[in-house]
Parts: structure tokens; sequence; C-alpha cells
């Protein structure tokens, strides 16, 4: 207060906004732009504080004192927060020792996530990832993932299968690999025709390998069109050499092997002119013998099949046959069985175990007076001859079993051992025909002229069944060899096998000296001088020593004067040893004979089957379920593909 009493005016304030630039419009606040803050959100009562989406903890966000840095500094330790951009760490059980754990790195990659997606559609069915509970389990798992829709599902797997497609496909164009191919027609719900194409090589680091290539949809059932789709196919992948092509013995499948073993030809990929290209399916040769075997002794098999039915049908009738199993004192820790009349293992399982029964049955009959009645509506109760019919059929389809588990079989190779099991077949169907039970021989007789039709002519056998033979060190030319073709097919035609067989090896020899000799003389290619810097000072002195074996080898040769064909059949037999690994045999002698185990890589990956072991005892034929039906072919040929490189990780083809 002034001394005069009165009150002085405030003072105006000093550079005032509105003093200055009344006209002045007030800036508009901008939104955010930095990623972060998809997981915040602003509080509406002060835009200076920002809400985690996950912890809940509030943290400020002013514009100049603390900005973003906050922020991304939170989400960097946030554990409610799974999703972070921010590469994070995490503990699980070490592979090699579960007690222990690891610790690895982990950032959220949404494309990566989709091809994980596509990978699991692959080996399951595609309506998978559009199940509800599918979707509520990614949700929690990682919220940022969205299963997506079907077509986009779709053309995921798409770009696996072309990217596996890829990768196999630079391997055949660089490698050149000489492959044997085996074709399987299926068959959809909707009657349509597919053609099923594998191929079947042995790589440079001598591991059996199947991939495949292909699973087309055929206009019609000519042999024409197969071969045309099998061609093109060929020519797709690069393959550029073929070795055999294994179908199934098939009026129209002789048609499709002559026109491409014309195409072959001319284009220089077959080996001998393409005389035997063509090799039988033996699964399926198999499966024609038991089929005729199961119609001759039919009454018998449907008898046997109908007691073991009743037994079986309920807790009380298996409780009184296992006393009568007790009683008749059977020495079987087995148990009754019904089979599947599509699947001849399992005819062939329920017989050889119900034959063993055969006491407690007869006994049975005796405490069950509804056993005989009920049966007897129908087949009847089985005889004594039934028994013996199942008896000798299974002693006899042992063998059979045993051939098509063998050569349906993925893992090792069998081509050198087929002609073995075929003799065995042989002589103990003249055991059955020249024995002394007239019960079982006119069913023995009727065999061994389905087992002349399809193995008993050797004009009509791929003579790359016996150079396969010869290459099996435990057989060579000795007496292993030479004794099962002359009891199968006598002294004379015996002889002129022998002769036929060794005729082809020595000209396949040449062919293959013509081909490799230059790749030859340089080793076969399976093994390249390594990098010091990738490789430690014990695998680059292990090479040094394998080349110096190698030159010893080689110059030993050359002065010995003999082919590697001649020096490998003077040399001894290898024991037989059910160890025996034929492939690690030539894997260690391919600098002893560089030429000639090239050509056993391909004789021996030659595959004796078209069908799995899974599907090797149906007596049907392929059908494709209802569900891949409903696809369209470019889909399910990519299903099925891809399928087969994610389960069988690539062996040759680059990764």
């Amino acid at each position: 207060m002034s001394e005069s009493g009165t009150t002085p005016p405030p003072a105006a304030p000093l550079h005032s906004d509105e003093s200055v630039r009344p006209n002045k419009l007030k800036r508009k606040q901008m939104s955010p732009s930095s990623d972060i803050w998809e997981q915040y959100k602003r509080m509406k009562d002060d835009p200076n504080k920002a809400i985690c989406k996950y912890c809940s903890d509030v943290l400020s966000c002013h514009l100049k004192k603390n900005g973003a840095s906050s922020l991304v500094s939170h989400a960097k330790w946030c554990t409610q927060n799974s999703d972070s951009n921010e590469t994070q760490c995490f503990d699980r059980p070490d592979p090699d020792d579960p007690s222990r754990t690891t610790l690895f790195r982990w950032k959220y990659n949404a494309r990566e996530a989709r091809t994980a997606l596509a990978r699991l559609i692959i080996e399951d069915p595609l309506v998978f990832s559009q199940h509800r509970g599918f979707s509520g389990f990614t949700s929690k798992i990682c919220t940022r993932f969205s299963v997506p829709p079907r077509k986009t599902v779709c053309k995921d797997v798409l770009c696996v299968y072309e990217d596996e497609k890829a990768k196999v496909k630079s391997f055949f164009q660089e490698s050149h690999q000489r492959v044997s191919l085996s074709v399987r027609t299926w068959t959809s719900s909707r009657l349509q025709k597919y053609m099923h194409l594998t191929a079947h090589y042995i790589d440079s680091k001598w591991k059996l390998n199947h991939k495949i290539l292909n699973f087309c949809l055929l206009d019609n059932h000519k042999g024409e069109d197969m071969a045309k789709a099998l061609d093109s196919c060929l020519l797709d992948w690069g393959i550029e050499n073929v070795t055999t092509i294994t179908m199934e013995d098939a009026s129209s499948n002789d048609m499709a092997i002559e026109y491409i073993r014309t195409a072959l030809k001319n284009r220089g990929a077959s080996i001998l002119q393409g005389r035997y290209l063509h090799m039988r399916c033996s699964a399926h040769i198999v499966n024609l013998v038991v089929q005729d075997c199961l119609e001759a002794i039919s009454p018998s098999v449907s008898r046997i099949r109908d007691a073991v039915k009743y037994v079986k049908s309920s807790t009380s009738r298996m409780s009184a046959f296992n006393k009568c199993v007790q009683y008749s004192k059977v020495d079987s820790s087995e148990l009754l069985c019904l089979d599947v009349c599509t699947r001849w293992n399992s005819t062939y399982v329920m017989l050889d175990r119900a034959e063993r029964f055969e006491e407690a049955f007869e006994s049975f009959l005796l405490k069950d007076p509804d056993y005989k009645t009920e049966l007897g509506e129908g087949n009847g109760v089985p005889q004594h001859t039934d028994w013996m019919h199942a008896r000798k059929f299974t002693k006899f389809l042992k063998h059979l079993y045993r051939l098509t588990c063998s050569v349906s079989e993925t893992e090792d190779v069998y081509s050198h051992m087929l002609f073995r099991h075929v003799a065995g077949i042989n002589q103990r169907l003249i055991g059955f025909c020249d024995g002394d039970d007239n019960t079982f021989k006119p069913v023995a007789i009727k065999l061994k002229e389905k087992y002349i039709k399809y193995w008993g002519d050797p004009e009509e056998m791929n003579m790359l069944i016996f150079v396969a033979a010869i290459l099996d060190p435990r057989n060579k030319q000795s007496e292993h060899l030479k004794v099962p073709v002359l009891l199968t097919y006598g002294e004379t035609r015996g002889e002129q096998v022998l002769k036929k067989a060794n005729e082809t090896l020595h000209s396949l020899f040449e062919e293959y000296k013509c081909m490799y000799e230059q790749v030859g003389s340089q080793g076969d290619g399976s093994e390249t001088q390594p990098s010091c810097s990738r490789r430690s000072k014990v695998n680059y002195l292990f090479y040094l020593w394998q080349e110096k074996e190698r030159k010893a080898a080689a110059a030993a040769a050359a002065a010995d004067g003999r082919t590697e064909l001649e020096r490998y059949i003077s040399e001894e037999v290898v024991c037989d040893d059910d160890d025996f690994d034929i492939l690690l045999w030539w894997k260690y002698r391919r600098h002893l004979f560089p030429i000639l185990s090239r050509m056993a890589r391909d004789i021996l990956a030659i595959h004796m089957s078209t069908v799995s072991c899974e599907s090797a005892f149906s007596t049907g034929g392929c059908v494709l379920d209802d569900f891949r039906s409903s696809l369209p072919p470019l889909v399910v040929q990519s299903l099925i593909c891809a399928q087969d490189c994610v389960r069988q990780p690539s062996n040759g083809a680059k990764s």
C-alpha cells in the first residue's frame, strides 16, 4: 500500500503470448508415432502417464521429460509381455542332459510363426488350424500371433513345398545323381487317379535316401499318359540318370515302360540301353500269390476265423476258453486275435496263433454246447484237416511275410537279398509238393504254378537282381550264388542264367568305366579337400591319410594290370554275419574300387517295392482319404511331397 493509501494497479505480464500474438492458433498435439505404443495406453485423466497393457504398471511418458525411453526400458523386462519385439532369454531343458537347463534367446517373428504352422499342417490335417481350441491355445501362448484363414494356410503350405523342392532340385542338378524310381497309382474317393513317384538313391556319404517327387492327377488310366507325366516330372526335377523303374505287373504299366524307355534312351539317361529298366514290384507279386493261396484254403480259413470270433465275442466265453487252454496244457503265451480281411498279414498272424490252440478248441467244443450249434449254422466247426492246412500254410506264409517286410523297408537296401529269398520260397514249395502230406499237396501244386508264373522263368526276371547279388561281397560268383541258381532253375538253365548274369555284369562295368573313369582316377567325389579354417587338424590329417591310401591303392591296381571287377571277383568272399552292413563295406573300399563302388551305389539303391511297409500287405489298392480328395490337386501334391521332406530331412540335398 502506498503512502497516499491508494492501491496501485497490478503490473501487466511481460512478453505474454496473448499480448504479442493474440491471433496465433494453439498447436494440435500429435499422436505418438513409436511402435512401442502398441503395448501401452494413455491415462485419460493424465496424458503424461501410460499404462502397460500386460502388467498394468503406470509409467511416465512426458514428452519433454521422459519421452518413450521409460516405456522401452519397461518392455525389456516386463515378465507378462511375451510378445515383445526385443530378444528375450528363457530357460529350457538341455537336450543332452534333461536334468539341467540351458539359456536360449527368442525373438518373435511373424513369418517364422506362419511357416512353423504350415509345417504343422503338413504333418496333420489341414482343418486342424481352424479348430477353435487351437486358436485359443495360440492366443495364450503368443497373443501377437493370429491363426490365418484357410486360404492363407494353403499358400504357406505351397511356399514350404516350393522351398523344399528347390533344395532337392538343386541337389539333383548339381550332383547328377543316378536314381531308381518307384511308381504307384492311387485312387481318390471321387475315382480320380493319381501317380505317386518316389526317387531312391544312395548319396556320396553312402546313405540311402527316398524322396517323393510327385503326386499328380492323371487324366486317365492309359499307360502312355502315365509315361508322359513321369517324363515331365523327371525333366522338371532335372533328373538326368535313371537306373530302374519299379512298377506293378500290369499291361498298362508295360506300355508306360516302353514309352519312357525310348525317352530315356534318346537322352542317354539309362544304362544298358534300358533293357533292364522295368523292375516288377515284388510286394505286388507276393500279394497275388497270397490271394490265390487264401482262395485255395478259404473254407478252412473261414471256419477258423468263425471259431476265433465266437470265443472273443464275450468275456465269459473267453474265460471258459482259457480254462480249456490250461486243461490242455497249451504252451503259448500269445493270445487269439481276429484278422482284417483286406490285410493278409493279419490273417497270417491269426492262423499262426490259432493253430497252437487246436487242442483247446477241441476241449471247448465239449464244454460249450452253443459253440457247435452257432458255428453249425455257418461254415461249421474247424476240423483236423483245417488245422493241418493252417499249420502248413503259415509255414509258407512266414517266408512271404519276411520277404514283403524286407522289400518294403525304406531304411535298408535289399536288392542284393531278393534272389536269396525267392530261391528259399522255391525250395519250400518243392518240399510241400514232393512230401507225403496229401492234404496240403494240391494247394502246394497251385502255389508252385503261381511261383513259376512270376519268378520261375529267368527270361522274365530282371538281370540286375543277379548283378546286385554278385555285388554282395558275401556272394560274388561263389557257391553261395551258384547253388541257389542251380537248385531253382536246374543244371542246364541255371548255367545259362549264371552266364547271362556274368555278361550283364561285365557290360555294365564297361559302361560305367566309360562314364566315370576320369572321376574314378580322382576319387568318387564323395569327399573334397577340407578347409583348415573349418575343419580340425584331426579331420585334416585323416583326409591326408585317406588320400595316401587311395594313391597307394591306385598304384597297386595299375601295377596289377587287372580291372577293378576282376580284382573284386578274385578276392575271397566275406563271412556272412547278421550285423553285416553292405553299404559300410563298400564305403570303406570306395578308394580300392572307385568305378565299381559307383556302380554298386546305383544297383544297391534299386527299390523292389512300390509301397511302404504299412501298405504292403493290403489286398486292396491305395485310396486317398475323403479330406485330401476334396482338396485341389496342387494342394494335395504339396501336402504329400512336403510331408516327406519335413518328416525325413534331406541327407543329400543342401539344407
